[in-house]
């Protein structure tokens, strides 16, 4: 009889579909808050330099903006990510988001 592995082979535990769909069921979580806590956390912190400056409505207005645009930035990648669902791409789907052949995400950028 041979000893039991206290652990398995990693890759089979990445490409076991339990666990693809509780990693697919997390980042979609983390997606969902992600995009709405975005722009909260940039009214806030819009309306602090407002306050603390006394720049009203500049802060405000510059925070507004920085959130939006960083929520856009997480809804492409939901999109990129649905998209690496649907076309079965495994590295893209366990990066988050596919942006090319690099395997980079956000500003990352590795030579292929």
């Amino acid at each position: 009889m041979s000893p039991q592995k206290p652990y398995r082979d990693l890759q089979s535990i990445a490409l076991d579909e339990g666990n693809r769909a509780k990693r697919n069921a997390g980042r979609a979580h983390i997606y969902a808050l992600e995009i709405p806590f975005s722009v909260i956390i940039g009214v806030v912190l819009g309306k602090f330099v407002d306050d603390h400056f006394q720049t009203a409505p500049y802060g405000l207005t510059i925070g507004l903006v920085a959130g939006l645009a960083a929520a856009v930035r997480a809804i492409m990648a939901v999109i990129a990510w649905q998209k690496s669902l649907s076309s079965g791409d495994e590295k893209a789907q366990d990066i988050g988001y596919d942006d090319g052949d690099t395997g980079a995400r956000g500003g990352e950028h590795h030579e292929p």
